[in-house]
């Protein structure tokens, strides 16, 4: 819905109807993934099959690889226990 203020000072509201409304707020996956604190494809493609969120909707295509998640995957090196390499020189 959308409202604009005439020179009355009065809202004048503006019905928007369901595809304006869908078109508008179609996303791609990607977005979904990043807003929804990187959740799985899957699970956000659930979400979409089964309605569970109002105003979510999908553009078609699938989901790159995200930077981001593959960082947070990642593992590091195991220090070493010996204190002669830990040592600064």
């Amino acid at each position: 819905m959308e409202a604009e203020i005439d020179a009355s000072n009065l809202y004048n509201v503006k019905e928007v109807d369901q595809q304006e409304e869908e078109a508008r707020t179609m996303q791609t996956i990607q977005t979904w993934h990043e807003k929804l604190g990187h959740l799985s494809e899957d699970s956000i493609r659930k979400m979409v099959a089964e309605n569970l969120v109002d105003g979510m909707h999908l553009k078609q295509g699938k989901m790159p690889k995200c930077k981001v998640c593959c960082k947070g995957k990642q593992s590091r090196a195991v220090f070493s226990k010996d204190p002669s390499k830990s040592q600064a020189k």
